[in-house]
């Protein structure tokens, strides 16, 4: 999997991320749309390492969110901003939420962050 060229690694993520494909399949599809054969284990592992990264990135992110949210709530100490900038805050998160794969959704807070 680290030898894929960054387009076809890409593509590979597509699959794996936004499509949910099996391991299974993501093996088949590679060696049928790139010619390459792979084995099950190096893309779970590919998974495994990825989706880690992602959720780092994704912790970094949101610790940098709230990192800015505070600075703003300090610096403006306006009731009506603060309101408003956290209603903003609920909206992104609702989005965030809503655009999570199906099995990791919750439904539940995408109707309690938009209400």
């Amino acid at each position: 999997m680290d030898r894929l060229p960054p387009e076809q690694k890409a593509e590979v993520n597509k699959w794996l991320f936004d499509e949910n494909a099996t391991y299974h399949s993501v093996v088949e599809r590679c060696l049928k749309e790139f010619g390459v054969k792979v084995v099950t284990t190096s893309v779970v592992r590919y998974y495994q390492r990825e989706f880690r990264a992602r959720s780092l990135e994704r912790f970094s992110r949101t610790i940098h969110q709230k990192n800015e949210l505070l600075k703003i709530l300090n610096e403006k100490q306006h009731p009506n901003g603060n309101y408003e900038l956290m209603i903003r805050m609920a909206e992104n998160m609702a989005v965030e939420e809503a655009l999570k794969p199906e099995d990791e959704r919750d439904y539940r807070k995408v109707g309690y962050l938009a209400h």
